[in-house]
C-alpha cells in the first residue's frame, strides 16, 4: 500500500521522501541553558545553582497559529521558544514561579545564606511527560481565540500524579509599526512582545482523578487531524490506581474557567459556549470545572473494575421495561462517542441465528471495587442483522440509567455516624427487582442499600424502625435513574437476601419447614414452575395469579444445591423427585444455575476442581460433565 501511494505522489510530482538521498539541513536549533544562579524547574536548593545546565528535553507542543512552541523538560519547567528566534527563549516558568531561566539575585541571596539547611530543602518536581495545544472555535477571528496546554507532569510531590490545563489568551498581533528595520531571518521585537503577552495564562484547572495519571488522549468533537487536539470535548486519562491496577477514565474537556475574566476576548466567546455535541459547563458556574463522562463500555479490568457479577435470564416484558428504564436522558451530553467500523452477523451460521428468537433475553450485572454497579443488556438478538445488513448497537449494550452508586451513600452514613472509617465495604451481592425496578446491594460490612427508580428524596424524619436509615443523598451517577432509599441497619454478616416485587404484607400462622440439603451454597436454592420449568419469584404477576387461582395447575418444584449434592421436592415441602451427589473426584460445587435452550432448562453446577456438572430437571439425572477451561490467576 505504501509503494502505490509513493507512486501516486511520484505521478503528481512529489518526490518520495523515504530512500531520499538528499541531506537533512538544520536550520534553528533551539536550547535552554540555564546560567549559574537561574533555578530551572529544580529551585534554588540543589548544589549545581551555581553552574550552566541544560536541562533535557521530554516533550513538545507547538502552538495552533504555528509562530511558537512549547518545550517540557526533565526539571519540571516549560520553555516557549518563537519559531523565528532561537536566540532565547521568550518565557520560561513552572507552575509556581515565572521566568526560572533568569537570575533572581534576592532569592539567590537567600538560599547562599541558608546553604547548610538546603539539604533539607530539596523538593523534586516530576519531569514534564507530556502536552497538548488546543484551539477552540471559539472566536471570529482567523486567527483563533484562546487556546489551552495540557501539561501531565511538571508538577511538585504534593500534587503529583494530576493533570494542568493552562489558559492562555489570543495571540491576534496587530500590524507592526512601519519603518522597523530587520534583518533577514530575524523575528520582529513587536510580534515578539505580542508572543509573550499572549503565554501570559489567565487561568489553571487541575484534573484530579482519583490516581496518578500515567498518560491523557484528547478526544476532537469532529476533525481528526491536528493531532487531535483542535477542538476537543473530552479526555481520556490512563490512570494508576492505589491497588497498583490502571483504568481509563473519561472527563469533559476542556475545563470551565475557575476565574472569569471581565469581558469577552477579542472577537469571541468563552471556549465552553461553543457548538453543539459536546458538553457544555463554563455557562454555569455553580458546576465544577471538569464532569465525569461514560464511555460506550466501561473498562471491566483494573480497581475500577470487575468484582464480581451476574447473568439474568428475562421475560419479554421485563426486558422491555429495564431497557427503557436504562436510557440516560443525557446521554448524548455525558458520554464519550467512540464509534468505527462495521460488524455483521455470521452468515455461515444461519440456523442458530434464526433460532436467536426463541432464547431468552439476558441481562448482565457487573459490580467494582469503587462500589458501582454496572448493568448491561447481553441478549444474543443484539448480534442478529440482514443478511447484508450492519449490526447498529452495541454488544454489550450498557444501561446506565441502572447503574447504582454507592460512595455518596457510603459517606452519608459516615458523616451520620452510621458506620465507622475503619471500615472498607466492598459489594457482596447485588439483587434486582425486575418489576418494582429496585435494586439491593449487599456490603460486606452488614449493610444493605436499596436504591429505587425515580425515588423521591426521602422524609427528613427519622424511619419508625431503628433498623432502618432513610438515606437523604443523592447519586453523583449524573446519568443514572436510581436513587438512593434506605439502608438496613449493620446487624452482622449478610448471610442471604432477596428482594421481592410486591409490598411488603403480613403472613399470619407458623412458618411451614421444608428439607433441603446439605451445606447449601450461596444463591443455590431455586423454585421452578412445574410445568414449564421456569423460575419462580415474588413478582406481582405471580402474586396477582396466585389470588385467582384456588390452586395452582402444576405444583411448584424446589431445587436445593449444596457442597456435595442437590434435591428436588414437589410442592416446596413434599416428596423428594430427585436426588444426586457428586463425588469427591468431582470436588465441592461453588456455584451453580438454571439455564436454559429453546425451552429446555437444566441445573449446572461448577465445582472447584474446574469441572462443569449438567443434570436434567426436576429428576436431577446426569447430562453430561465437561472441564472448565482454567482460569489465569487461580
Amino acid at each position: 500500500m505504501w509503494k502505490l501511494y509513493e507512486q501516486d505522489l511520484l505521478a503528481k510530482g512529489v518526490p518520495s521522501l523515504v530512500g531520499s538521498k538528499s541531506k537533512s539541513k538544520t536550520i534553528r536549533a533551539y536550547e535552554l541553558v540555564l546560567p549559574p544562579g537561574a533555578p530551572g524547574g529544580g529551585g534554588h536548593s540543589f548544589a549545581d545553582i551555581l553552574t550552566h545546565r541544560q536541562p533535557p528535553v521530554t516533550c513538545l507542543a507547538i502552538h495552533p497559529s504555528g509562530h511558537f512552541f512549547a518545550v517540557g523538560h526533565a526539571d519540571g519547567c516549560l520553555a516557549f521558544w518563537a519559531v523565528d528566534d532561537d536566540t532565547s527563549p521568550l518565557t520560561v516558568f513552572t507552575f509556581d514561579e515565572d521566568n526560572v531561566h533568569l537570575v533572581n539575585s534576592v532569592k539567590l541571596d537567600a538560599h547562599l545564606q541558608t546553604d547548610g539547611q538546603a539539604a533539607q530543602q530539596l523538593s523534586f518536581r516530576e519531569p514534564v511527560i507530556k502536552m497538548a495545544w488546543s484551539s477552540f472555535p471559539n472566536s471570529t477571528d482567523p486567527r483563533g481565540g484562546e487556546t489551552t496546554l495540557t501539561v501531565l507532569g511538571g508538577l511538585d510531590p504534593t500534587h503529583g500524579g494530576n493533570a494542568t490545563v493552562l489558559w492562555f489568551p489570543p495571540f491576534q498581533p496587530a500590524d507592526p509599526p512601519s519603518g522597523t528595520k530587520i534583518q533577514p531571518g530575524e523575528l520582529d521585537p513587536f510580534f515578539r512582545t505580542a508572543m509573550e503577552d499572549s503565554l501570559a495564562p489567565i487561568d489553571l484547572v487541575e484534573y484530579a482523578v482519583g490516581g496518578e495519571i500515567q498518560d491523557f488522549l484528547l478526544i476532537p468533537k469532529e476533525s481528526p487531524h491536528y493531532a487531535g487536539q483542535y477542538d476537543p470535548y473530552a479526555v481520556l486519562f490512563l490512570v494508576a490506581t492505589k491497588g497498583g491496577d490502571r483504568v481509563v477514565r473519561a472527563n469533559s474537556f476542556p475545563p470551565s474557567r475557575t476565574i472569569q475574566s471581565g469581558s469577552q476576548p477579542a472577537g469571541g466567546v468563552q471556549p465552553s459556549q461553543s457548538n453543539e455535541g459536546g458538553a457544555v459547563f463554563a455557562e454555569y458556574p455553580d458546576l465544577p470545572p471538569f464532569v465525569p463522562l461514560a464511555l460506550p463500555f466501561s473498562p471491566l479490568g483494573g480497581a475500577a473494575g470487575l468484582r464480581g457479577g451476574q447473568l439474568l435470564s428475562l421475560e419479554a416484558d421485563a426486558y422491555e421495561r429495564i431497557c427503557e428504564a436504562g436510557k440516560s436522558f443525557s446521554e448524548t451530553a455525558l458520554a464519550v462517542k467512540l464509534n468505527g467500523g462495521q460488524a455483521f452477523a455470521d452468515q455461515t451460521k444461519h440456523d442458530e441465528i434464526r433460532l436467536t428468537k426463541y432464547q431468552p433475553h439476558r441481562l448482565m450485572i457487573t459490580c467494582n471495587a469503587t462500589l458501582r454497579v454496572l448493568f448491561f443488556d447481553v441478549s444474543a438478538q443484539l448480534l442478529v442483522g440482514g443478511e447484508l445488513e450492519a449490526l447498529t448497537g452495541h454488544f454489550p449494550n450498557p444501561l446506565p440509567g441502572l447503574t447504582v452508586e454507592l460512595e455518596s451513600v457510603w459517606g452519608e452514613l459516615l458523616s451520620r455516624g452510621k458506620c465507622t472509617a475503619s471500615d472498607s465495604p466492598t459489594i457482596q451481592a447485588v439483587h434486582l427487582a425486575t418489576e418494582a425496578l429496585e435494586v439491593a446491594t449487599v456490603l460486606d460490612t452488614g449493610e444493605v442499600v436499596v436504591h429505587r427508580f425515580n425515588s423521591p428524596s426521602a422524609s427528613p424524619k427519622a424511619s419508625r424502625s431503628n433498623d432502618i436509615i432513610l438515606l437523604h443523598s443523592s447519586s453523583i451517577e449524573t446519568q443514572s435513574q436510581l436513587s438512593p432509599y434506605f439502608c438496613l441497619k449493620k446487624i452482622g454478616r449478610v448471610e442471604a437476601c432477596s428482594i421481592s416485587d410486591i409490598a411488603a404484607w403480613g403472613i399470619s400462622g407458623q412458618p411451614i419447614a421444608t428439607h433441603g440439603v446439605s451445606d447449601p451454597l450461596k444463591d443455590g436454592v431455586f423454585v421452578l414452575d412445574g410445568k414449564t420449568g421456569t423460575k419462580v419469584d415474588a413478582t406481582g404477576s405471580l402474586l396477582a395469579a396466585s389470588y385467582r387461582s384456588e390452586s395452582p395447575n402444576s405444583p411448584p418444584i424446589l431445587i436445593a444445591v449444596g457442597a456435595k449434592g442437590a434435591r428436588s421436592y414437589a410442592n416446596i415441602n413434599g416428596e423428594r423427585i430427585g436426588k444426586t451427589d457428586w463425588g469427591i473426584r468431582a470436588g465441592n460445587a461453588i456455584t451453580a444455575q438454571v439455564v436454559q435452550r429453546m425451552a429446555s432448562r437444566a441445573l449446572a453446577v461448577v465445582t472447584d476442581k474446574e469441572e462443569v456438572l449438567t443434570y436434567s430437571l426436576p429428576h436431577l439425572e446426569l447430562i453430561t460433565r465437561f472441564k472448565q477451561l482454567p482460569l489465569d490467576g487461580g
